[in-house]
């Protein structure tokens, strides 16, 4: 078995395992990667995903989502140079990245360009800026005639306004279309002050009896996975902190993408892989595959969580005149 941990080796790797290295076939095997990649994050809360947040929050407001809000959309305008396709039809896209990781999904699009003549780059400008504290990037998205959506460039910054695009996508990574935040992991805090404590939204309700008065919270009720209700309400633009697991960012086809599964998951991810390219083709075996990949990811559950329990634990150590004794 290859030692390669990188989307273009997997593709390769996986696509000969299963019998054709077409192009088209390829591309299969990396959206099927990337399903699996996500399957094994969702099914158990693994330390290598925990992440931590920070979020601006909006004064005078109990109910908050602690996503960073996906980007506006920038402005645009055709000019000369460049070597879009003539006659196309252009929309750009940005996204926000944190420096943990993060990255928002594609935010608004932009009016409309249609290429023409030798006015064939799209200037853009009014990039929007992001008011959070983590965000250190922003990548730039282009979509053709309605197509994908597929990056362009990164601005490595949160301040620049402006970017030129001279040529069609030649990457095959697309733009997120869902947050990249799975479940809290403990309770959110401020820096100034203890960790807010968490009470269900119905003893919040007893408590303020239909008034949420104003100040530093000091209790949250989770709401959905990225929204809290907070008591007290903040009364100023308060910078809540938080740990969270998140969702890994795609695979793509590049050897510098590495995916955030440790290297140790490789054969969980490749039982996967076989597993739903049996199904595909319809082949003999195909529930024996399923069933190998489910051992293996049980087996990496316990695994990893005796890892874990192992690395927590702190054992009284005795010294004596042959060396240790354990306790």
């Amino acid at each position: 078995m290859s030692r390669a941990w990188n989307g273009s080796s997997l593709e390769t790797e996986l696509s000969a395992l299963l019998g054709d290295t077409s192009t088209t076939f390829k591309a299969r095997v990396l959206g099927w990667m990337n399903d699996v990649q996500q399957e094994i994050s969702d099914s158990h809360d693994w330390n290598f995903l925990i992440r931590r947040g920070e979020k601006i929050l909006t004064a005078l407001s109990e109910q908050q989502s602690v996503l960073t809000a996906a980007p506006t959309a920038a402005s645009v305008a055709q000019s000369a140079g460049g070597t879009l396709t003539d006659a196309g039809v252009y929309n750009v896209y940005v996204t926000f990245v944190e420096s943990n990781g993060l990255e928002t999904a594609a935010g608004t699009a932009s009016a409309d360009v249609t290429i023409s003549g030798t006015t064939q780059q799209i200037d853009v400008t009014a990039v929007p800026v992001s008011p959070e504290p983590l965000v250190t990037q922003r990548k730039i998205y282009l979509q053709l005639d309605g197509g994908s959506i597929l990056f362009i460039s990164t601005i490595n910054d949160n301040t620049t306004t402006i970017a030129t695009i001279l040529a069609d996508a030649t990457s095959t990574i697309q733009a997120p279309d869902y947050d990249g935040m799975r479940k809290f992991r403990g309770n959110p805090f401020f820096e100034s002050s203890n960790q807010l404590e968490q009470r269900s939204l119905d003893d919040l309700r007893l408590k303020f009896e239909g008034v949420v008065p104003s100040g530093t919270p000091e209790f949250w009720a989770p709401l959905a996975d990225n929204e809290i209700f907070f008591y007290p309400s903040p009364s100023s633009a308060l910078t809540l902190k938080y740990y969270f697991h998140m969702r890994p960012p795609q695979i793509v086809s590049s050897v510098d993408s590495q995916p955030l599964l440790p290297v140790e998951f490789k054969p969980v991810l490749k039982a996967g892989v076989i597993a739903l390219g049996y199904e595909y083709r319809d082949r003999a075996g195909q529930e024996g595959k399923l069933n190998n990949y489910h051992l293996l990811l049980s087996k990496a559950q316990r695994d990893y969580s005796e890892k874990a329990r192992g690395r927590n634990t702190i054992r009284d150590v005795v010294g004596d005149t042959d060396g240790f004794s354990y306790n």
